[in-house]
């Protein structure tokens, strides 16, 4: 059905259907009536957007000052209002013995990953967690190494294959391939009794044997087989 209403402005009739909803009260024929009723009527406190007098209030969380317009505002910041609704534990660091605060979920994680201690910041962690509190600290950072491996490379050990060579006069006692400065070959101090065997004949001159780098590998897993023709050799030297 058709139904007329009057401009709330200009008291123009309007059309309108009666089946439609019309929430609003006032009705207008033009967007210029709207605009030119809304200029008188839409000031002041009757204006959508009317704030109340500027108030000037304390934060409850971080006790800072701030503004609003807002008599129910409690805090500064949507942040404030988020810590402030999180229950915290004040403890106490283990490093600086300064008091901190910490929620009760970091608390039972903590817990569950095993920390054993809590600290108020990351310097408190490094400072603590320096030299003997460290978890992976070793006293004796020595016994790393590989002391096979250190031996070989030992002063005493480079000082053993000079006598050695010197001995045999820079020749494999095998294939007799010698080493000079026109033609190099590549030679290796022999264990006659192998190094791990015998600590005490690790050093000693007679327990060495010079070899080209071809031969020392023939002796690879067969050092038992080899050590009576060594020890001939080494003994018609002396």
């Amino acid at each position: 059905m058709i139904n007329a209403k009057s401009c709330s402005y200009c008291n123009k009739k309007i059309r309108t259907d009666k089946s439609k909803r019309y929430r609003n009260k006032h009705f207008f024929c033009s967007k210029e009536c709207f605009g030119k009723w809304t200029s008188v009527n839409k000031i002041g406190e009757n204006a959508s957007n009317f704030k109340n007098a500027l108030l000037y209030k304390k934060c409850e969380c971080c006790n800072q000052d701030f503004t609003t317009y807002f008599s129910t505002q409690r805090f500064c910041s949507v942040d404030c209002k988020n810590r402030s609704q999180i229950k915290q534990v004040e403890l106490v660091c283990n490093s600086c013995n300064g008091k901190f605060k910490r929620t009760s979920s970091q608390i039972f994680w903590a817990n569950r990953r095993g920390y054993e201690n809590i600290f108020c910041s990351q310097k408190c962690t490094r400072e603590y967690l320096s030299g003997k509190n460290h978890p992976n600290y070793i006293f004796d950072r020595s016994l790393l190494k590989d002391q096979n491996k250190t031996i070989r490379s030992s002063k005493e050990m480079c000082e053993w294959r000079k006598s050695v060579y010197k001995r045999d006069d820079y020749t494999c006692q095998i294939c007799k391939a010698h080493s000079s400065k026109n033609n190099a070959v590549i030679l290796n101090a022999h264990h006659i009794i192998r190094f791990i065997d015998n600590e005490k004949l690790r050093f000693d001159i007679n327990n060495g044997i010079t070899l080209c780098e071809g031969c020392h590998k023939l002796t690879y897993g067969k050092e038992k087989e080899f050590e009576e023709r060594f020890n001939r050799i080494v003994e018609n030297k002396s």
